[in-house]
């Protein structure tokens, strides 16, 4: 559950490379972030520090921003996930490394009219869930079915910047160690973005895990549970 570690990647999907936003994190706080920002992140008080990211990422013509909130926070809506690492927790850990994070959508570097990014999450019961603080990072791009990996039969984003795609729209993806799925061991799960409301276009799980020496090239089997990406 360490929210600055990079985001899990299976072995074997090649294709698939993180997309980092410019520089590291680095400390902040609520007074420091753009005014508009600021009044949105209320996971944190007005004097408390946090991490960000120092530099807005360019999404089409928008910006977005990546601030964290602390373990525990209120006025957020975490996505269910567990951590199978194995990793146990010590007194002297830094309590930063337990954030998660979110993220805005703003009209420019200033944070125009900032909107916080809320992911739909399917829950094992049925229910949708609408979440909105992440332990693992997002990834952000565009992928068509052509975006399918040969190795796995996962699909991928295309980091690029050379995907053609309608104006204002973008996906983000992330993996998920679901909290809810005990039997499910990872799933691989891409949303799409469009005026600034996001819906769920895939869906790939497994149950099975790859011992420590296999090689790099393989990944475990998945299913497809869902797939409505477009065809090109």
């Amino acid at each position: 559950m360490i929210m600055l570690r990079t985001a899990l990647i299976l072995t074997g999907l090649t294709a698939f490379s993180l997309q980092a936003f410019a520089g590291g994190p680095v400390y902040t706080y609520r007074h420091e972030l753009p005014p508009a920002i600021a009044r949105l992140h209320s996971c944190i008080g007005p004097h408390q520090r946090t991490l960000r990211d120092p530099e807005p990422w360019h999404v089409g013509k928008r910006r977005m921003f990546r601030v964290g909130c602390p373990e525990n926070a209120p006025d957020i809506n975490r996505l269910p996930h567990r951590d199978d690492t194995g990793h146990v927790r010590k007194p002297d850990d830094d309590p930063d490394h337990f954030q998660s994070m979110v993220y805005y959508l703003a009209d420019d570097a200033r944070g125009r009219h900032a909107r916080r990014l809320v992911l739909p999450y399917p829950r094992a019961d049925g229910t949708m869930l609408m979440t909105d603080a992440f332990d693992e990072e997002l990834d952000i791009g565009w992928s068509s079915r052509a975006n399918t990996s040969l190795a796995s039969g996962l699909a991928y984003l295309d980091l690029t910047g050379t995907a053609i795609q309608p104006p204002g729209e973008f996906m983000v993806a992330t993996r998920i160690v679901p909290v809810d799925r005990p039997e499910i061991k990872n799933v691989f799960a891409m949303w799409r973005v469009r005026k600034d409301k996001a819906e769920l276009i895939y869906w790939a799980e497994t149950r099975e895990t790859l011992p420590k020496d296999a090689p790099s090239h393989q990944s475990p089997p998945y299913e497809i549970v869902l797939d409505k990406r477009p065809g090109r």
